[in-house]
This record gives structure tokens, C-alpha cells and sequence, in this order.
């Protein structure tokens, strides 16, 4: 199945490939004597992912005390790891929100995968996890594997769909079924391709199932409640088990769903509508 899962992704490598940026920045990371001034050396390479970086930390959203102003200070206040993060999640959303299959809501799909993102994030908080932004990173490409299920036959994804619709099975059910996997390890072999950290790869392909996460069980527990939560399923269905494994009970969701819809009103602005940039931006 791995064979069949790399070749899929591989048939889709001009659309789902990272932008150059991505790859210097996950190469400078990868290098123990990387500094700040280097990261930031990369990210202002491109002004206008600067300028998008800078108004999404800026948001209420992070409610840093602080206006940043420069991609220097947002490093000084994030560390690399996590501008890192943000600079995917921006690049990725970038490179795939314009493709448009026949029968695929495309703006529905990016709407869930910002609640999704919001809800991983405020959960991570809520478990006192300090890298928020990469559960943001998580929640928003824990549904990419579609994209590049359709992307290789939409045809095919459109008769699962349809069948999904009328019988009521689980996707999940039919793609492993008919294609012999499913979308969470379609995302997890992309994820892999492009160099995620084993934990956010594990959380992606296994969040369907979380509970038989044996590695990485508060990563893939996070995503799993953030997405029943923004597919808008039965939150009384997420097992005890998955909840231990975060901490905490159903009774925290009260606390998040309490400020989650502003904060996905806001995140869609920042993460799918384009920034005007000036050259400030990239100080």
C-alpha cells in the first residue's frame, strides 16, 4: 500500500509540490548552526508571504500583546519552529485553494479545514500544548489527502461521494473499499513528501482512528476532536479514550466552542483572501 500510496502522490508532484521558500526554510531548520537572521533572511525573500505572515500573527487570533512589525520580531517572539508552521500553512492554502473539481465543494472544504485549524489550536492551548501553530498547521491540512484523491481521478471521487451521500457510509468506509486506502493516508504520505515532522504526519494519517495512535496519541487526539468538531459530527461520539489521551473531558469544548466562531470568521480572512504588501513588510 505505501508503493501505491507514494506513486498517487507522486502523480500529483507539479500541483502539491512545496514553493522553493518551504524547502530553504526546512533545510535552514534542519541545520544546527541555523540562526535567526538566516530564517528571516529566507522569508523575506518573498514579500508577499511576509506580508501575509505578519497580518496573521497580528490577528486577534494570536493575541500577542505587541504589534510585530518585522519578520525579525516575529521570530524573536515565535522561534523559528513555529513561523516555520505559519509559513506552511499559508504556502499550502496558497498553492491548492484555487484548484475547482466538478462536484466538489471547494469553499466548504476550506471553511472546515480553517475550523478545523482554529479548534486544534484553541484544544492545544486549552491542553496547555505551547506550539499552538503547529496543531493550526495540523487542523488545516488534516483533509488535504481529498485534494489530491480528486486531483488524480475526480471522476472516481465524485462516485464515492455520490455513493457516501445516498447510502450514508462513511468516506472512510469507501475509499478503503474501492481505492484500498483512505484520505488521512493519502495527506499522511504528501505530509511525508514534504518533510513534516513525524508527529504531524502520524496525527494526520491516523486521526480518523485515534485510538489506536500508539505513537503520537495527544497529536492525533487533538485533530481527531478538532474535526469531528468542524464537521459539525456528534462530539458525544469521541471515544473517553481520546480525551485521556489530551488531559481533559468533553467539558473543555465549552470553553473553545465559546470563542471559536469569531475566530474562524477571522482566520478565513487572514488564511484565504489575498494582502497588498510594501516593502516594510519585509524589514
Amino acid at each position: 500500500m505505501r508503493d501505491d500510496l507514494n506513486a498517487l502522490v507522486a502523480s500529483c508532484d507539479d500541483l502539491f509540490s512545496l514553493p522553493e521558500v518551504c524547502l530553504k526554510l526546512r533545510a535552514a531548520l534542519d541545520d544546527p548552526a541555523c540562526d535567526f537572521a538566516r530564517v528571516a533572511a529566507i522569508v523575506k525573500t518573498e514579500p508577499v508571504l511576509a506580508a501575509r505572515i505578519l497580518r496573521i500573527v497580528n490577528s486577534a487570533l494570536f493575541g500577542f500583546a505587541a504589534r510585530i512589525d518585522s519578520i525579525d520580531r516575529a521570530l524573536m517572539i515565535m522561534g523559528t519552529q513555529q513561523l516555520n508552521d505559519l509559513v506552511m500553512a499559508d504556502t499550502a492554502v496558497s498553492r491548492c485553494r484555487k484548484l475547482s473539481f466538478q462536484g466538489f465543494d471547494m469553499t466548504a472544504f476550506w471553511r472546515r479545514s480553517v475550523d478545523c485549524a482554529v479548534t486544534a489550536r484553541l484544544l492545544a492551548l486549552e491542553c496547555n500544548v505551547l506550539d499552538g501553530e503547529r496543531y493550526f498547521l495540523l487542523g488545516l491540512l488534516h483533509d488535504i489527502g481529498h485534494l489530491v484523491l480528486w486531483c488524480n481521478d475526480s471522476a472516481q471521487m465524485q462516485a464515492i461521494f455520490a455513493e457516501h451521500d445516498q447510502r450514508g457510509e462513511s468516506l472512510i468506509t469507501l475509499e478503503r473499499r474501492k481505492l484500498g486506502f483512505d484520505y488521512a493516508q493519502v495527506g499522511a504520505a504528501l505530509l511525508h513528501t514534504w518533510h513534516l515532522p513525524e508527529a504531524s504526519v502520524a496525527a494526520i494519517g491516523r486521526h480518523p482512528h485515534p485510538q489506536v495512535a500508539k505513537d503520537y496519541p495527544l497529536e492525533t487526539a487533538i485533530v481527531h476532536i478538532a474535526s469531528v468538531v468542524a464537521a459539525g459530527l456528534d462530539v458525544a461520539a469521541i471515544p473517553a479514550a481520546v480525551w485521556e489521551a489530551t488531559g481533559r473531558d468533553a467539558a473543555a469544548l465549552d470553553t473553545i466552542l465559546a470563542a471559536r466562531e469569531s475566530a474562524i470568521e477571522e482566520a478565513c480572512a487572514l488564511i484565504l483572501t489575498p494582502v497588498a504588501v510594501t516593502t516594510r513588510h519585509c524589514a
